[in-house]
């Protein structure tokens, strides 16, 4: 009797058959809203970072190419005093993106617009000096692979720039906002210099 009675006790506390529907996981329909909202973040950062990528290629790519003179005299100021470069370039820039952004609050559409049209004009000199930077390391990799022709070198070392520019954290915070301010400065300074070559 009592091995039949601790029988039944084991049966009667054995699991219940599984079925099909016990594996199926529910959603809510706030649980999937929000899921779509995360992959959609994901996916609006990652597009934002190739079209970033994209379009400063091709704009450092074409202001190299359109005015190669002046972006090998960018190079020059920045071997010659990239300290000094990248000084001037945070001294005018700081001051400039402020003032910039206070327009942009503005609720004057006109004064807005002036605001855009700063920060796109500090964006092209910046991206003009940073020809420069990409032809100093254009230079470098020829160096260490003499096989390579200047385009080819140009053309991997803007990646090379871009791709540090754009790498998470370090490159947002710190290295991209490094070669703004070094760009603008040598974009300024050839800017400067050709002024006073075409006055005298």
């Amino acid at each position: 009797m009592g091995l039949t009675s601790v029988g039944s006790i084991e049966l009667s506390k054995s699991p219940a058959p599984l079925t099909a529907k016990s594996h199926i996981i529910s959603l809510s329909p706030n649980g999937l809203e929000k899921m779509m909202i995360v992959l959609g973040d994901v996916f609006a950062v990652i597009a934002t970072l190739v079209g970033l990528f994209l379009t400063g290629y091709a704009m450092i790519s074409g202001l190299s190419l359109l005015f190669a003179a002046r972006a090998r005299q960018a190079a020059d100021e920045l071997i010659c005093a990239p300290r000094a470069i990248a000084l001037r370039g945070f001294l005018i820039g700081v001051p400039s993106i402020f003032l910039f952004l206070v327009m942009l609050g503005l609720p004057n559409p006109i004064t807005k617009l002036v605001g855009w049209m700063g920060i796109v004009l500090l964006l092209t000199v910046s991206m003009f000096g940073a020809s420069g930077v990409a032809w100093i390391m254009a230079e470098k990799l020829r160096l260490l692979d003499a096989n390579q022709t200047p385009h080819s070198a140009m053309s991997r070392s803007i990646m090379l720039l871009l791709g540090a520019a754009l790498f998470p954290v370090v490159g947002w915070f710190l290295f991209a906002p490094v070669m703004i301010f070094t760009g603008l400065g040598a974009g300024l300074k050839v800017w400067t210099s050709r002024r006073q070559t075409i006055a005298q």
